[in-house]
């Protein structure tokens, strides 16, 4: 299966035959090549204060404290923790994930964690790892969720989007979260 890419500010990858007539709920067109990466912090115009909404969600100063040490806008922690667990400490996927961020043990170990459930060890080694992802696809903030979510390897062996259907709600639903918080 090809994959193309369109988007909406930022990228989400479909298959082709979503482009051939078929109606495909995560569609977004593309403007400007620019706005597929994750500016830097220090850029105003794309980063604002955290929307002050925001401050009163479960671990706000954790999240804002850890999103800012690893160069990231809060706002996109915020969403990806709302989709993830709904702010749920205590919640363990059914492949395993954990915590706030849900956490693989793989990758809680990769990032020193001993207890993923500890929220703010959690969301330390979460944030790290979104670091890592967007940094390994060039600031693409879409790469770097689907590889949140499905694997590096899986964002890698497709190219793009993996045809799993829980990757394909989760990089729109977190996407659609981050833009209406953010208020774009």
């Amino acid at each position: 299966m090809r994959i193309e890419t369109a988007a909406f500010g930022l990228l989400l990858c479909l298959p082709l035959s979503a482009l051939c007539g078929e109606s495909n709920p995560y569609k977004l067109h593309l403007q400007n090549a620019a706005d597929y990466r994750l500016h830097t912090l220090n850029d105003t115009r794309y980063f604002p204060a955290t929307p002050a909404a925001l401050a009163d969600r479960p671990y706000a100063r954790e999240i804002e404290a850890a999103a800012r040490a690893n160069q990231l806008d809060p706002v996109l922690v915020h969403a990806l923790i709302h989709v993830e667990s709904d702010y749920r400490a205590d919640a363990v996927s059914d492949k395993g994930a954990i915590g706030l961020m849900q956490l693989l043990p793989e990758t809680a170990q990769r990032f020193g964690v001993k207890n993923p459930m500890q929220a703010r060890a959690n969301i330390k080694a979460g944030t790290r790892y979104l670091r890592v992802l967007l940094d390994r696809y060039n600031q693409r903030i879409d790469l770097a969720l689907m590889a949140y979510n499905a694997g590096e390897g899986a964002v890698d062996r497709y190219n793009g989007m993996p045809p799993y259907s829980e990757t394909q709600r989760y990089v729109p639903a977190v996407l659609e979260t981050y833009s209406n918080w953010r208020g774009q």
